[in-house]
């Protein structure tokens, strides 16, 4: 009996002492699993926009410009080039393509780049390249390589790389998709005046070009009168 009594306050005392430890080791694990979850929803959210063509909107116009987040970066042929440089700009008008996952965006980058070239042969496009991902950092001059083999001599100059802890969400800009291709027209102000995201459309090409247009007019007509202010 007494044996009994004692066995009962021995296992009692086990139980209550044991009971917070059981329940911090399912908290973690669940924890873990939502964590889980939640990295398993956004790799698939990517993905699925990725395989949809990556248009998440229609090319358009900025209403209110913003500037365009400005870092230092390394171009294809290992030169550093700081994009905060006053004369970084030559251009009135610039057209940045931003990616993250270089490789998955190739062929929505080049669908704005190469026919916007063409049609305005006498401006400046930009690659810009963020690698945040770790493991995307150590394999990133690889990347570099296959990136240089398959442009020309030409735009490896400004076909730039960053790499860094990024924090996408507080951004000026929207990229967040890592697997995407996005478009950005900068003035030479560093504002951000139009983007597109995804493989272009005929239709968006169309419009791109007549907002360049309507951009570069804008900014002959700014300098004439800046000059006639100065005479």
């Amino acid at each position: 009996m007494l044996k009994s009594f004692f066995g009962s306050r021995i296992f009692s005392f086990a139980q209550t002492h044991k009971k917070p430890q059981l329940v911090a080791n399912k908290t973690t694990s669940k924890f873990r699993e939502n964590v889980k979850k939640d990295m398993e929803r956004g790799n698939l959210w990517e993905f699925r926009q990725f395989a949809s063509g990556g248009k998440l909107f229609t090319a358009q116009p900025i209403l209110t410009p913003c500037a365009f987040p400005l870092f230092n970066t390394i171009d294809l042929n290992g030169n550093p080039l700081d994009m905060t440089k006053k004369d970084f700009l030559r251009c009135p008008i610039n057209l940045f393509l931003v990616s993250q996952k270089a490789p998955f965006a190739r062929g929505m980058i080049n669908s704005w780049k190469k026919p916007w070239l063409k049609e305005f042969p006498q401006l400046d496009s930009w690659e810009l390249i963020l690698v945040s991902n770790y493991m995307y950092r150590f394999i990133s001059p690889f990347l570099k390589m296959k990136i240089k083999k398959d442009s020309s001599i030409g735009e490896h100059p400004r076909i730039l790389h960053h790499g860094g802890n990024i924090n996408f969400s507080t951004l000026s800009i929207d990229v967040e998709n890592s697997l995407l291709g996005y478009a950005f027209l900068v003035d030479n102000n560093y504002q951000v005046r139009w983007k597109g995201v995804g493989y272009a459309t005929e239709q968006e090409l169309k419009k791109l070009f007549s907002y360049t247009q309507e951009l570069l007019q804008q900014q002959t007509k700014s300098r004439k009168k800046e000059w006639f202010f100065k005479v």
